[in-house]
């Protein structure tokens, strides 16, 4: 775990102390609670399913520039409300040093997952254009030479 990351995020006013267990993954950081620890892991491998080749490019940038996602997942609106100033909202996306991060007000229900995979892929979408999946565009432009 890269200790800057961490050293911010405790001493800034988003950390919230009942954030007592996390998930990581290459960029990928997700702070909660430990009676959420479903959602954290519903998130985990809904990116896994629906993230997982343009997650695996995101992690190539991350070992190049240190960047992360940081997701955390507040216990409630009032302490979603102490970080972030609309706590009727569902999302909240900052910069935290060279990280994006993502303030959950959670918990949430089932309906509310897409918009939170949304919010991920928006946050790693902005680090980079990432190119089309299609690789043989640049042997047929060789080609045509």
């Amino acid at each position: 775990m890269d200790k800057s990351t961490y050293t911010s995020l405790v001493h800034s006013k988003y950390f919230n102390p009942a954030f007592n267990a996390a998930l990581f993954d290459g960029p990928l950081r997700i702070y909660f609670s430990q009676a959420h620890e479903f959602l954290a892991l519903k998130i985990y491998f809904s990116i896994q399913q629906k993230l997982a080749e343009k997650f695996a490019r995101v992690k190539n940038i991350h070992e190049a520039t240190g960047k992360n996602v940081l997701v955390l997942i507040y216990p409630n609106s009032e302490s979603f409300s102490l970080s972030f100033e609309n706590k009727n909202q569902l999302l909240a996306l900052e910069t935290l040093d060279n990280d994006d991060l993502m303030g959950v007000n959670g918990p949430f229900d089932d309906q509310q997952l897409e918009a939170v995979l949304r919010g991920i892929e928006n946050a790693i979408d902005a680090w980079v254009e990432l190119p089309p999946e299609d690789t043989n565009v640049e042997a047929t432009a060789t080609a045509q030479i």
